[in-house]
């Protein structure tokens, strides 16, 4: 079963009100991913139950035939318990958000232009952390959401336009 979605080009007429800024709804999205796993997860289980093959149940929601297989054999073993997705979180970071801020504010000085190797090297010098520059690229471009721009010249001495 394949759905077609059809999006409409242009700018939509809807106006939608700023309740929320976007970190915010990217933080309670991040804060509701445990819930939506276990949501599919359940989906899953009440197919299979209901006498749909793990393959086609497994189609439905979107996991591999193996992942499904899994699934069932944690639910035996462990009841709901067995569903529940096990999340770490991962190590803390070594920078604090008081830092990141001021990293993003550095960074964003119009004045200067940092490559990844830069920012490795200023990270270091500053705040006294190592990380290797995938880790540097991942903090800059996916904690801080920042782009890359092109380096142009700056003329402080140019005369001003009339």
């Amino acid at each position: 079963m394949k759905y077609i979605f059809i999006f409409m080009a242009g700018k939509s007429k809807i106006k939608i009100e700023d309740h929320l800024t976007m970190e915010e709804i990217n933080e309670l999205i991040k804060d509701l991913k445990i819930e939506v796993n276990l949501y599919k997860r359940l989906l899953f289980l009440k197919s299979v139950k209901k006498g749909v093959p793990i393959s086609h149940a497994a189609e439905f929601v979107g996991i591999n035939r193996g992942t499904g297989f899994r699934w069932i054999k944690q639910y035996n073993e462990n009841g709901l318990d067995g569903l529940m997705p096990k999340y770490g979180g991962g190590r803390p970071s070594f920078l604090s958000d008081e830092q990141l801020k001021e990293l993003k504010k550095i960074l964003s000085d119009p004045k200067e232009n940092y490559s990844i190797h830069k920012t490795q090297l200023l990270i270091k010098e500053k705040f006294k952390v190592e990380y290797s520059y995938k880790q540097v690229w991942e903090i800059v471009r996916k904690k801080l959401r920042l782009n890359y721009s092109k380096p142009f010249p700056v003329y402080e001495n140019k005369p001003k336009r009339r």
